[in-house]
């Protein structure tokens, strides 16, 4: 059996790590927003910006979806992975910005997931040594 320390080759696949699985839990928690506002309509107040509960509900899964792809794409360490992912968490955090004024805490925080992947995902990625 090999040790943790063997997966991790330097202190930058940690934050990589952490942006992957935390990629994957915002996906998740939209995945369930979107669950909930379809099957349990009477827990979200019908208050949008634009479109109805219904839209916004499969909007939030299909995004979800999209993020949970994106969290795994990183934990594999797929280039493609990490740009996905800075895409997703951008707009999720703007679309975060539409919900402030009915849900202020929990908008806020997953804003706060979401900068942390950001910081994560392009303050500490390693660059690939091209080879030969």
């Amino acid at each position: 059996m090999q040790s943790p320390s063997a997966f991790l080759t330097s202190p930058r696949d940690g934050w990589v790590t952490f942006a992957g699985v935390m990629t994957i839990v915002t996906g998740g928690l939209n995945a369930i927003d979107g669950l909930v506002a379809l099957y349990r309509t009477s827990y979200f107040r019908d208050s949008f910006v634009f479109g109805n509960l219904r839209t916004w509900a499969v909007v939030y899964l299909v995004f979800g979806a999209l993020q949970i792809a994106a969290g795994l794409a990183i934990l594999a360490r797929q280039g493609w992975g990490r740009w996905f992912a800075l895409a997703t968490v951008s707009v999720n955090a703007l679309v975060q910005l539409f919900t402030l004024d009915t849900y202020p805490v929990y908008a806020f925080a997953v804003i706060a997931y979401d900068v942390a992947i950001f910081y994560a995902l392009t303050v500490h990625w390693q660059r690939r040594v091209a080879t030969r």
